[in-house]
């Protein structure tokens, strides 16, 4: 539990001098809001673990049963699957957007909908400070990297001695 504790502490992200807490359920680089008492926060974390749950199982179960349903679609419609590729590609995607991108969106939209509700009388807060600097250059180092791995993939590939 200590885990999803460390999970739920991230939407709290800081708290200002005078100790109240600061709740940003887009993250830290997004404004958030001021929970001035301990039953808001208290109320607020207990939604953030519910749907924490429920993100968890809609991704495990919409994965697990659009994959199964995929894979015997795939065995009953298509004897070689090596050999039609493009169909494979298409019942899979097809499985796994009604089964996992679709709940995922509507969870999502649930979860916008209920921070709405329980935010509607805390004051705005501002986003951190040093938040949206780390995060930008992480992303453009990891994506720097990825770029040179590919180039050099690209050059040992083609390359015939």
């Amino acid at each position: 539990m200590i885990y999803l504790e460390s999970l739920i502490d991230a939407r709290f992200c800081w708290r200002d001098p005078s100790g109240t807490a600061i709740f940003n359920p887009r993250g830290k680089r997004k404004s958030g809001f001021f929970v001035d008492s301990k039953i808001e926060e208290s109320k607020i974390r207990s939604l953030v673990e519910l749907y924490f749950f429920a993100g968890l199982a809609v991704n495990v179960l919409g994965y697990l049963s659009g994959y199964g349903l995929a894979k015997f679609l795939i065995g009953v419609i298509i004897e070689r699957p090596a050999a039609h590729l493009l169909e494979v590609m298409g019942i899979v995607s097809g499985c796994i957007f009604v089964f996992l991108i679709t709940p995922a969106l509507l969870l999502l939209r649930i979860y916008k909908q209920a921070m709405q509700f329980h935010t509607v009388g805390l004051r705005a807060a501002p986003p951190a400070a040093d938040a949206g600097r780390a995060f930008s250059f992480a992303l453009a180092a990891v994506g720097i990297s990825i770029l040179i791995i590919g180039i050099a993939l690209a050059v040992l590939v083609r390359y015939k001695p």
